[in-house]
Protein backbone atom coordinates (compact mmCIF):
# COMPACT_ATOMS: atom_id res chain seq x y z
CA UNK A 1 0.00 0.00 0.00
CA UNK A 2 1.26 3.06 -0.88
CA UNK A 3 1.08 5.32 2.33
CA UNK A 4 0.62 9.49 2.94
CA UNK A 5 0.44 11.66 5.48
CA UNK A 6 -1.58 14.52 3.91
CA UNK A 7 -4.19 14.27 6.77
CA UNK A 8 -1.46 14.60 9.22
CA UNK A 9 -2.06 10.95 9.88
CA UNK A 10 -0.31 7.74 8.11
CA UNK A 11 -2.86 6.22 5.70
CA UNK A 12 -3.18 4.02 2.30
CA UNK A 13 -3.12 7.07 -0.46
CA UNK A 14 -6.58 5.02 -1.67
CA UNK A 15 -8.43 5.96 1.71
CA UNK A 16 -7.56 9.31 1.62
CA UNK A 17 -10.42 11.73 0.35
CA UNK A 18 -8.13 13.92 -0.96
CA UNK A 19 -6.74 15.39 -4.28
CA UNK A 20 -3.21 14.72 -3.51
CA UNK A 21 -0.23 13.04 -5.57
CA UNK A 22 2.75 11.48 -4.57
CA UNK A 23 5.87 10.84 -5.65
CA UNK A 24 8.44 8.57 -3.71
CA UNK A 25 12.68 9.75 -4.41
CA UNK A 26 13.18 6.97 -6.66
CA UNK A 27 10.42 7.75 -8.72
CA UNK A 28 11.33 11.25 -9.23
CA UNK A 29 14.77 10.48 -10.01
CA UNK A 30 13.53 7.85 -12.47
CA UNK A 31 11.20 10.81 -14.23
CA UNK A 32 14.16 13.43 -14.09
CA UNK A 33 12.80 15.64 -11.60
CA UNK A 34 15.35 16.87 -9.55
CA UNK A 35 14.53 20.32 -8.05
CA UNK A 36 10.83 21.82 -7.07
CA UNK A 37 10.29 23.93 -10.19
CA UNK A 38 9.93 20.96 -11.88
CA UNK A 39 7.38 19.21 -10.10
CA UNK A 40 4.70 20.78 -12.36
CA UNK A 41 6.00 18.25 -15.61
CA UNK A 42 4.57 15.27 -13.06
CA UNK A 43 1.59 17.26 -11.21
CA UNK A 44 -1.96 18.26 -12.76
CA UNK A 45 -2.93 21.34 -11.77
CA UNK A 46 -0.04 22.78 -10.25
CA UNK A 47 3.11 25.56 -11.21
CA UNK A 48 5.97 26.24 -9.67
CA UNK A 49 8.60 28.16 -11.23
CA UNK A 50 11.08 30.59 -10.07
CA UNK A 51 10.64 34.27 -9.68
CA UNK A 52 14.07 35.18 -9.85
CA UNK A 53 14.00 38.33 -12.25
CA UNK A 54 11.47 39.98 -9.80
CA UNK A 55 12.45 38.72 -6.49
CA UNK A 56 16.26 39.17 -6.90
CA UNK A 57 16.70 35.81 -5.55
CA UNK A 58 17.33 32.70 -7.56
CA UNK A 59 16.01 30.82 -4.85
CA UNK A 60 12.51 32.74 -4.70
CA UNK A 61 9.54 30.87 -6.12
CA UNK A 62 5.82 31.50 -7.49
CA UNK A 63 3.88 28.29 -6.54
CA UNK A 64 0.03 28.36 -8.16
CA UNK A 65 -2.21 25.27 -7.55
CA UNK A 66 -5.72 25.42 -9.87
CA UNK A 67 -5.24 28.99 -10.75
CA UNK A 68 -4.64 30.09 -7.14
CA UNK A 69 -1.17 31.40 -5.60
CA UNK A 70 1.15 34.47 -5.64
CA UNK A 71 3.17 36.35 -7.80
CA UNK A 72 4.20 38.74 -4.91
CA UNK A 73 8.05 37.59 -3.16
CA UNK A 74 7.89 40.51 -0.36
CA UNK A 75 8.20 39.46 3.27
CA UNK A 76 4.83 41.49 3.81
CA UNK A 77 2.84 39.19 1.44
CA UNK A 78 1.76 35.45 2.31
CA UNK A 79 2.20 32.76 -0.87
CA UNK A 80 -1.32 31.28 -1.53
CA UNK A 81 0.21 27.39 -1.47
CA UNK A 82 2.03 26.78 1.26
CA UNK A 83 5.58 24.81 1.41
CA UNK A 84 6.59 22.15 3.82
CA UNK A 85 9.36 20.88 4.77
CA UNK A 86 9.54 17.55 7.23
CA UNK A 87 6.38 19.58 8.60
CA UNK A 88 8.06 22.44 8.88
CA UNK A 89 5.87 25.45 7.10
CA UNK A 90 8.15 28.02 4.67
CA UNK A 91 6.44 31.10 5.52
CA UNK A 92 7.81 33.12 2.47
CA UNK A 93 8.47 33.07 -1.27
CA UNK A 94 12.53 32.78 -1.17
CA UNK A 95 13.89 29.62 -0.78
CA UNK A 96 11.12 27.60 -2.23
CA UNK A 97 13.22 26.93 -5.12
CA UNK A 98 15.48 24.11 -4.34
CA UNK A 99 16.77 21.29 -5.76
CA UNK A 100 15.71 17.76 -3.94
CA UNK A 101 18.80 16.55 -1.88
CA UNK A 102 17.95 14.12 0.23
CA UNK A 103 14.24 13.37 -0.33
CA UNK A 104 12.11 10.91 0.61
CA UNK A 105 8.73 12.11 -0.75
CA UNK A 106 6.83 14.74 -2.45
CA UNK A 107 3.18 14.80 -2.07
CA UNK A 108 1.11 17.89 -3.38
CA UNK A 109 -2.18 18.37 -2.01
CA UNK A 110 -4.64 20.55 -4.10
CA UNK A 111 -7.59 22.58 -2.79
CA UNK A 112 -7.92 24.91 0.49
CA UNK A 113 -5.69 23.02 3.62
CA UNK A 114 -6.94 25.65 6.32
CA UNK A 115 -8.28 23.03 8.36
CA UNK A 116 -5.20 20.88 8.52
CA UNK A 117 -2.21 23.01 7.31
CA UNK A 118 -3.55 26.68 8.57
CA UNK A 119 -4.71 30.10 6.33
CA UNK A 120 -1.75 30.42 3.74
CA UNK A 121 -3.26 26.99 2.26
CA UNK A 122 -5.86 28.67 -0.29
CA UNK A 123 -4.69 26.97 -3.66
CA UNK A 124 -3.25 23.88 -1.46
CA UNK A 125 0.03 22.74 0.05
CA UNK A 126 3.08 21.29 -1.27
CA UNK A 127 4.99 19.01 1.02
CA UNK A 128 8.05 17.83 1.34
CA UNK A 129 10.03 14.59 3.34
CA UNK A 130 13.31 14.38 3.74
CA UNK A 131 14.89 10.67 4.66
CA UNK A 132 14.75 9.80 8.41
CA UNK A 133 17.69 8.15 10.21
CA UNK A 134 17.31 4.68 10.81
CA UNK A 135 15.00 3.73 8.07
CA UNK A 136 17.27 2.19 5.58
CA UNK A 137 17.22 4.98 3.27
CA UNK A 138 21.20 3.99 2.46
CA UNK A 139 23.84 6.33 1.22
CA UNK A 140 24.73 8.44 -1.89
CA UNK A 141 27.71 10.29 -3.25
CA UNK A 142 27.07 12.02 -6.75
CA UNK A 143 28.77 15.08 -8.46
CA UNK A 144 27.94 17.40 -11.07
CA UNK A 145 29.36 19.41 -13.50
CA UNK A 146 27.94 21.87 -16.09
CA UNK A 147 28.41 25.38 -18.59
CA UNK A 148 29.75 28.59 -17.32
CA UNK A 149 31.85 26.95 -14.38
CA UNK A 150 29.46 24.76 -12.89
CA UNK A 151 30.76 22.36 -9.75
CA UNK A 152 28.38 20.51 -7.63
CA UNK A 153 29.06 17.56 -4.91
CA UNK A 154 26.14 16.09 -2.63
CA UNK A 155 26.37 13.43 -0.22
CA UNK A 156 24.33 11.38 2.22
CA UNK A 157 25.16 8.96 5.21
CA UNK A 158 23.19 6.89 7.32
CA UNK A 159 25.12 6.87 10.80
CA UNK A 160 24.53 3.86 13.65
CA UNK A 161 25.27 4.96 16.87
CA UNK A 162 23.65 2.03 19.06
CA UNK A 163 20.67 -0.17 19.27
CA UNK A 164 18.44 3.17 20.46
CA UNK A 165 20.52 5.82 18.46
CA UNK A 166 20.38 6.61 14.90
CA UNK A 167 21.26 9.81 12.65
CA UNK A 168 21.49 10.86 9.24
CA UNK A 169 23.80 13.53 7.75
CA UNK A 170 23.73 15.51 4.37
CA UNK A 171 25.89 18.34 2.98
CA UNK A 172 26.57 19.45 -0.84
CA UNK A 173 28.01 22.73 -2.30
CA UNK A 174 27.36 24.36 -5.30
CA UNK A 175 29.55 26.78 -7.55
CA UNK A 176 28.68 28.49 -10.87
CA UNK A 177 29.60 31.71 -12.90
CA UNK A 178 27.15 34.17 -13.86
CA UNK A 179 25.52 34.40 -17.46
CA UNK A 180 24.99 38.80 -18.06
CA UNK A 181 27.94 40.92 -17.46
CA UNK A 182 26.40 44.21 -16.23
CA UNK A 183 27.89 46.46 -18.59
CA UNK A 184 28.13 49.62 -15.66
CA UNK A 185 30.34 47.95 -13.28
CA UNK A 186 31.67 44.29 -14.92
CA UNK A 187 29.39 42.52 -12.19
CA UNK A 188 28.65 38.70 -12.22
CA UNK A 189 25.01 38.63 -12.59
CA UNK A 190 22.75 35.21 -12.32
CA UNK A 191 25.92 33.26 -10.26
CA UNK A 192 25.35 30.44 -7.89
CA UNK A 193 27.34 29.83 -4.58
CA UNK A 194 25.76 27.50 -2.38
CA UNK A 195 26.35 25.46 0.81
CA UNK A 196 24.04 23.12 1.98
CA UNK A 197 24.00 20.85 5.28
CA UNK A 198 21.56 18.66 7.14
CA UNK A 199 21.54 16.56 10.32
CA UNK A 200 18.96 14.39 12.04
CA UNK A 201 19.09 12.10 15.30
CA UNK A 202 16.70 9.80 16.33
CA UNK A 203 16.17 8.22 19.73
CA UNK A 204 13.80 5.32 19.88
CA UNK A 205 13.09 5.31 23.82
CA UNK A 206 10.53 2.87 23.79
CA UNK A 207 8.02 1.05 21.47
CA UNK A 208 5.46 3.85 22.11
CA UNK A 209 8.19 7.16 22.34
CA UNK A 210 10.16 8.30 19.30
CA UNK A 211 11.96 11.36 19.90
CA UNK A 212 13.58 13.14 16.35
CA UNK A 213 15.76 15.67 16.19
CA UNK A 214 16.66 17.70 13.03
CA UNK A 215 18.76 20.64 12.01
CA UNK A 216 19.57 22.24 8.48
CA UNK A 217 21.32 25.11 7.16
CA UNK A 218 21.81 26.80 4.00
CA UNK A 219 23.92 29.90 2.58
CA UNK A 220 23.49 31.45 -0.81
CA UNK A 221 25.87 34.00 -1.88
CA UNK A 222 25.14 35.40 -5.29
CA UNK A 223 24.81 39.12 -6.84
CA UNK A 224 21.54 38.31 -7.91
CA UNK A 225 19.46 37.38 -11.03
CA UNK A 226 19.38 39.86 -13.92
CA UNK A 227 16.63 42.02 -14.73
CA UNK A 228 16.93 43.40 -18.16
CA UNK A 229 14.79 45.10 -21.05
CA UNK A 230 13.05 42.33 -23.59
CA UNK A 231 11.89 45.10 -26.23
CA UNK A 232 11.43 48.90 -25.97
CA UNK A 233 7.77 50.18 -27.91
CA UNK A 234 8.78 53.36 -29.65
CA UNK A 235 5.35 54.56 -30.34
CA UNK A 236 4.97 54.89 -26.44
CA UNK A 237 4.63 58.55 -24.62
CA UNK A 238 7.89 59.34 -23.49
CA UNK A 239 10.01 56.55 -24.86
CA UNK A 240 12.85 58.58 -24.80
CA UNK A 241 12.83 59.28 -21.03
CA UNK A 242 12.76 55.58 -20.40
CA UNK A 243 15.21 54.20 -22.68
CA UNK A 244 18.15 53.05 -20.82
CA UNK A 245 21.33 55.32 -20.60
CA UNK A 246 23.88 52.89 -22.40
CA UNK A 247 25.95 53.05 -19.38
CA UNK A 248 23.21 50.84 -18.22
CA UNK A 249 23.29 48.72 -20.75
CA UNK A 250 24.03 44.63 -20.50
CA UNK A 251 25.19 41.84 -21.73
CA UNK A 252 25.19 38.57 -22.28
CA UNK A 253 27.67 36.38 -22.59
CA UNK A 254 26.24 32.97 -23.23
CA UNK A 255 24.94 34.55 -26.73
CA UNK A 256 28.48 36.35 -27.36
CA UNK A 257 26.17 38.96 -28.56
CA UNK A 258 27.04 42.68 -27.17
CA UNK A 259 23.71 45.10 -26.19
CA UNK A 260 20.46 44.51 -24.32
CA UNK A 261 19.24 40.93 -23.94
CA UNK A 262 16.21 39.81 -22.40
CA UNK A 263 16.08 37.70 -19.21
CA UNK A 264 17.40 34.37 -19.75
CA UNK A 265 16.35 31.34 -17.30
CA UNK A 266 18.56 29.11 -15.64
CA UNK A 267 16.74 26.24 -17.21
CA UNK A 268 18.57 26.97 -20.29
CA UNK A 269 21.88 25.97 -19.19
CA UNK A 270 23.64 22.45 -19.53
CA UNK A 271 24.17 20.44 -16.16
CA UNK A 272 25.13 16.62 -15.97
CA UNK A 273 25.40 14.48 -12.62
CA UNK A 274 26.81 11.48 -12.28
CA UNK A 275 25.93 9.60 -8.66
CA UNK A 276 29.24 8.25 -8.10
CA UNK A 277 28.16 5.59 -5.11
CA UNK A 278 24.75 4.41 -3.60
CA UNK A 279 24.33 1.95 -1.52
CA UNK A 280 20.27 1.31 -2.35
CA UNK A 281 20.60 1.16 -6.29
CA UNK A 282 22.20 1.88 -9.62
CA UNK A 283 24.47 4.60 -10.98
CA UNK A 284 22.57 6.45 -13.91
CA UNK A 285 23.61 9.58 -15.58
CA UNK A 286 21.26 12.53 -16.15
CA UNK A 287 21.17 15.91 -18.07
CA UNK A 288 19.61 18.92 -16.46
CA UNK A 289 18.96 22.34 -16.15
CA UNK A 290 20.54 24.18 -13.23
CA UNK A 291 18.91 25.70 -9.57
CA UNK A 292 17.20 25.84 -1.22
CA UNK A 293 15.53 24.36 2.86
CA UNK A 294 13.10 22.05 3.11
CA UNK A 295 9.50 20.98 4.12
CA UNK A 296 7.59 17.78 4.39
CA UNK A 297 5.15 15.49 6.21
CA UNK A 298 6.51 13.03 8.99
CA UNK A 299 6.71 9.24 8.19
CA UNK A 300 5.61 9.44 4.48
CA UNK A 301 7.22 6.40 3.35
CA UNK A 302 6.05 6.57 -0.36
CA UNK A 303 8.31 3.84 -2.25
CA UNK A 304 5.91 2.27 -4.69
CA UNK A 305 4.51 3.58 -7.77
CA UNK A 306 3.81 6.91 -7.77
CA UNK A 307 0.02 7.67 -8.11
CA UNK A 308 -2.08 10.72 -8.33
CA UNK A 309 -5.47 10.91 -6.73
CA UNK A 310 -8.09 13.35 -8.08
CA UNK A 311 -11.18 14.15 -6.18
Amino acid sequence: ALLVTARRVEENLQDTPLAVSVFSGDALTERQIFETTELDQVVPNLQFADNAPLAGNNSSSQVFIRGIGQTDATPAVDPGVGVYIDDVYMGRSVGGAMDFRDIANVQVVRGPQGTLFGRNTIGGAVLLTTNAPGEDAGNSLRVGVGDDGLAELFGAFDVPIADAWSARFSLGGRQRDGYVTRASDGEDLGDEEMYTGQAAVRWEASDSLELTLRADYTNEDENGSPFVFRAMNEAATFVGAARPAPAAATTRRTSGLSGTAAPMSRRARSRIAVPLWSSTGTSTTRSRSSRSPQTAVSTGRARETPTTRRC
